[in-house]
């Protein structure tokens, strides 16, 4: 779901650029751009996580970027820059116009890089729901060991008012104990996924609807990254424990089958 609105968005932004008969304005005053972009979970960083990664001179020449365009793999990083590059037209640039032959290049060359590698995932992400169902039953495993008791997927219980009923990943028999399951990584460089951390609070605000003698989780994948001194679940735990209250954030390895709490980690 997410891909395809990013899909679409790109698209859209990139048939604004290249149509004539838009007038420039159009494309760098329009605040309605930005916030495409920042809901999709992009970062307006000015370029500096692309530059970090590729050398200063890719962010503002097409030749430098030519060179090294066919390597770049993160979806997130290439969406990121394309927002830092048309907020520089928006609100920095001099004289200078969005539809120039060096910065149309640029945008042109960037947006279809995006497009190749959504479009090549999209059959290897039709996997993406067997393997989350599988991580799903893995979680649900551990939690029946863990205690003795049946757990079922895909329930509903009633939330909100009116109540409303909602389906939780893993909930136990007795609906005393309701899981969500979160199988998201750090992307390819090692930055935030961060619209996949926007469905992660959104679980936990289902979860805060349950009443208090429910025992709730939030299970997320073991995942690190050699850029970063702590796991993903870490990392989020660390930056929205003021979100999630009484709901606990757990890590579940399943080479090992092992699972702890980040919060107990914390002590």
């Amino acid at each position: 779901m997410v891909n395809r609105r990013i899909s679409e968005y790109i698209s859209k932004f990139a048939d604004m650029l290249n149509d004539g008969n838009v007038p420039d304005i159009q494309i760098v005053d329009d605040p309605a751009i930005g916030d495409g972009f920042r809901d999709l979970g992009f970062d307006m960083d000015c370029g500096h996580a692309f530059e970090e990664k590729y050398g200063q001179d890719v962010f503002r020449n097409s030749d430098a970027l030519e060179k090294v365009i066919d390597s770049i793999d993160d979806i997130q990083l290439l969406g990121s820059v394309i927002f830092s590059q048309w907020r520089y037209y928006n609100h920095l640039a001099m004289g200078e116009s969005i539809r120039d032959e060096e910065p149309m290049r640029w945008f042109n060359m960037i947006i279809n890089r995006m497009q190749e590698l959504m479009h090549s995932r999209a059959a290897s992400n039709s996997e993406n729901p067997k393997n989350g169902a599988t991580f799903q039953r893995r979680v649900q495993n551990w939690f029946i060991r863990r205690y003795g008791q049946g757990f079922e997927l895909e329930t509903k219980i009633p939330i909100g008012d009116p109540a409303k009923d909602h389906k939780f990943d893993i909930v136990n028999l007795v609906k005393k104990i309701a899981i969500e399951c979160k199988r998201y990584t750090w992307t390819e460089t090692g930055n935030v996924p961060s619209a996949k951390m926007g469905f992660t609070n959104e679980a936990a605000f289902y979860l805060s609807f349950l009443p208090d003698e429910f025992e709730k989780y939030i299970v997320m994948l073991h995942s690190y990254h050699a850029k970063r001194n702590e796991s993903l679940a870490e990392y989020y735990y660390r930056t929205n424990k003021h979100l999630i209250g009484k709901t606990k954030i757990a890590e579940y390895d399943p080479e090992r089958d092992e699972l702890f709490i980040i919060q107990d980690k914390n002590r």
